[in-house]
């Protein structure tokens, strides 16, 4: 059936949003972004993605506020926060 293209009642309203080659739709549990978020228009630092396993932040990590006391980086090592690595083992957790 044919749907007018003109008109803020047609199709675009009802299915999905197309913006390039990206598609913003949504389902019974949510909204659904086609593509890597982009935050402050950031493409390595603000640049928040997904794959099948896990939310994928930046590799330069993430901070609170100004603080760099308080950003969040990861590497070979492990999970680091500020200056301290966060380690965990069958005995207890630990920091280095």
């Amino acid at each position: 059936m044919a749907h007018p293209q003109n008109s803020p009642r047609g199709y675009f309203s009802k299915k999905r949003i197309d913006t390039g080659g990206i598609q913003l739709t949504a389902n019974s549990t949510g909204v659904i972004l086609a593509g890597a978020l982009l935050v402050n228009s950031q493409a390595t630092v603000g640049k928040i993605t997904a794959n099948s396993t896990a939310l994928v932040l930046p590799a330069t990590g993430f901070q609170m506020a100004a603080l760099t006391s308080l950003k969040v980086t990861s590497n070979s090592t492990g999970v680091k926060i500020g200056s301290l690595y966060i380690s965990c083992n069958s005995t207890g957790n630990t920091t280095t």
